[in-house]
């Protein structure tokens, strides 16, 4: 079969008709340095010329130039550079498997038809030379990607948004609220708990005087995400890419409140590594003038520490954060908040989506979006108040959210990945939230309203250990879903509840009928260990060095632990019964087994006689007669350094090491699985 046909230099001008071509496979056709477009009985206007269907009593009819439709799925190249076209023929937009388009050097061509924008497998157009009127000159200085993108949009009515997502966020009761108050209405409220873990507000924000930018003004949809310290794990759900963050921090409280911001950035950074993030001090009124620009210089010199390493370069598992992108206010003197508004619209007109088919990436402010996916967006804001409204569960599934489409007969949103591109769309600008990157179902529910996500959370945070729910930090799968009563989730989306808990560490899973609940961990161990760590002869110790520990760790390596203490517990040998064995009868004998191997030596199975098992917020004890076994995190100064570490102890008086194997491939595992 004919796969390649080159004609170049032949001085064609016309096409056969369409019904002669009988080469279905053809992939490469060169019809470059012809006549194609040349007539000899003077100008004809572009549509006569090439996008008509021409009448003649000959029997074989001279066509225009209309590429047939037996090529449609095979043509893969085509060039007609070095022609005399006066446009681009509207058959080559029908050519949908094409990936190569050669058009310079056809001065006549003075514009590109939008339906271009169609060829998803189109990578390389040559438009050199020519005088496109129809698109912007720094879209055509992008390349074919960004061509066709515009192409793509204005086929579907397209319209510039102004629309971002902007969270505000911190440690408790650093002015978060009133903050937010000032910007927006230029007055703060006297201090009163905000009664509520989250609020949502549209904000308008006018260029300020003094800024050049193309933009005169950018809505964000704000999140205040505050509530108190122990929601803090339940906050980094709403955390969405392609957002800006407004980090808060207390200027009085000083180191303290800088040394706070860590698990909040390194939270950012884990959770939303292509938004921008602004880190703004308050209470700047509380520091004496004398030694204001000395103190603040200072404070933020520690910021800086954090987030970038001694030669200047971004530390790794942090935002990128400069000078510049850090402020310091007063709430109360409303000192720096003018300064603070110009920083926030420069940053908001600068953020870029990194995601984009653009090297450089394109602008979010003023991007094109389809008029459907705005449409989709005002929908769905619609459904979201009428089931306010109405008091109905804030979540749609697959099937409701394709029915809200179909509600919409304009809409031309027609296939999976469009569907998803429209959904990225909403999901960025705060319309709802939505986590694909999951199975098991999660990935077919898509909340509306994170205000009523979080009362649904709030019941699980706000639970206390007791012996009768959580003992341990631990809670029957039977309780748990207690919790979902009155919430609106149900039987079908159980499981897609549970999943949403364990991706945020809010509830991981220890057994098929319990799971841990990491934040009724306490911080310190519930009793005096360190009366075990006397280094002698019989341990070791090994050391994870790490610039940061990711955040989550720790939650889902206890409870990675907590499922091998048990899965031991079915190998546990059944003592001796005599009388000594009865006055133990609590003491298990545990056999710590390596998850890669099932070879019975020193290196993969560690017998011992458990006595305890200790577990904390960050580490795990496990003693037995004589010795025991330790993980917890080391203790780093954050002034001097930002390396954190793992630190793993294990002392055995017959000086059986094989428990650091097992350790040590359950923390390499554990990284290479949730924290490449």
């Amino acid at each position: 079969a004919l796969v390649s046909l080159r004609l170049c230099r032949n001085q064609i001008s016309t096409l056969p008709a369409s019904n002669k071509w009988k080469c279905s496979l053809l992939r490469t056709l060169d019809l470059s340095r012809n006549q194609l477009g040349k007539t000899e009985e003077g100008p004809k206007t572009r549509k006569l010329a090439f996008l008509t269907t021409w009448h003649r009593r000959d029997p074989d009819p001279v066509c225009p130039i209309e590429f047939p439709v037996i090529l449609r799925d095979a043509l893969e190249v085509l060039s007609l550079n070095d022609n005399q076209l006066e446009c681009v023929p509207q058959s080559v937009c029908g050519l949908r498997n094409l990936m190569e388009l050669y058009l310079s050097n056809n001065p006549g061509i003075r514009e590109l038809p939008a339906e271009l924008g169609q060829l998803s497998n189109l990578w390389q157009l040559d438009i050199e030379d020519l005088n496109i009127t129809n698109v912007p000159q720094d879209i055509r200085k992008e390349g074919p990607a960004s061509v066709l993108s515009f192409l793509r949009a204005h086929l579907r009515k397209a319209e510039p948004c102004k629309l971002l997502k902007l969270l505000v966020i911190g440690p408790p009761r650093q002015g978060k609220t009133a903050l937010l108050e000032a910007l927006q209405t230029g007055r703060t409220s006297p201090f009163s708990p905000a009664e509520r873990n989250i609020s949502t507000a549209t904000w308008e924000l006018d260029r300020p005087n003094g800024v050049k930018a193309s933009a005169d003004s950018v809505t964000f949809n704000v999140w205040d995400i505050g509530g108190p310290a122990n929601m803090s794990t339940v906050n980094q759900c709403f955390f969405t890419d392609k957002a800006l963050y407004v980090v808060i921090w207390n200027l009085a409280l000083g180191e303290e409140a800088v040394a706070s911001l860590q698990s909040w950035l390194l939270n950012i950074e884990a959770r939303a590594p292509n938004s921008a993030v602004v880190v703004v001090g308050t209470h700047l009124d509380l520091i004496d003038t004398k030694f204001r620009t000395e103190r603040v210089a200072t404070l933020r010199a520690y910021i800086l520490a954090l987030c970038r390493s001694p030669s200047g370069a971004r530390a790794s598992g942090y935002p990128d954060i400069t000078w510049k992108h850090l402020h310091e206010v007063s709430c109360k003197t409303q000192e720096g908040l003018d300064g603070l508004k110009r920083l926030i619209f420069q940053v908001a007109c600068y953020m870029k989506d990194n995601s984009s088919s653009s090297a450089s990436g394109h602008k979010l402010l003023g991007r094109l979006i389809p008029k459907s996916y705005l449409t989709l967006q005002q929908a769905v804001l619609d459904e979201r108040g009428r089931r306010d409204a109405e008091d109905e569960v804030q979540y749609l599934t697959d099937a409701q959210l394709d029915l809200v489409i179909e509600q919409n007969p304009g809409s031309d949103i027609r296939d999976y990945e469009d569907l998803q591109t429209a959904i990225s769309f909403l999901i960025e600008t705060g319309t709802l939230l939505h986590f694909p990157d999951t199975s098991h179902g999660l990935c077919t529910l898509y909340f509306l309203c994170p205000v009523w996500l979080s009362e649904c959370l709030e019941r699980i945070i706000h639970l206390k250990s007791s012996r009768s729910v959580a003992w341990n930090g631990v809670i029957r799968a039977e309780d748990l879903r207690m919790l979902l009563v009155g919430t609106g989730f149900t039987q079908q989306t159980e499981e897609q509840y549970f999943q949403f808990l364990a991706k945020f560490e809010i509830a991981l899973p220890v057994a098929s009928d319990s799971y841990l609940l990491p934040h009724l961990l306490p911080p310190k161990p519930a009793m005096d260990i360190h009366g075990f760590r006397q280094e002698t002869a019989n341990s070791i110790q090994r050391l994870f060095k790490m610039s940061f520990v990711p955040a989550g760790f720790w939650e889902r390596f206890i409870a990675r632990m907590l499922i091998s203490l048990t899965e031991m517990d079915l190998q546990s040998f059944e003592p001796k019964r005599n009388a000594k064995s009865e006055r133990r009868r609590t003491t298990v004998i545990y056999s710590f087994a390596g998850t890669g191997s099932q070879q019975k030596n020193r290196c993969s199975t560690f017998r011992v006689r458990r006595s305890q098992t200790i577990y904390w917020r960050e580490g795990l004890l496990v003693t037995f007669d004589g010795g025991y076994l330790s993980v917890e995190s080391t203790d780093v100064n954050w002034k001097r350094k930002k390396s954190g570490g793992i630190k793993i102890i294990c002392q055995s008086e017959t000086r059986d090491f094989s428990a650091m194997a097992f350790i040590t491939d359950h923390v390499n595992s554990l990284i290479e699985q949730w924290f490449p």
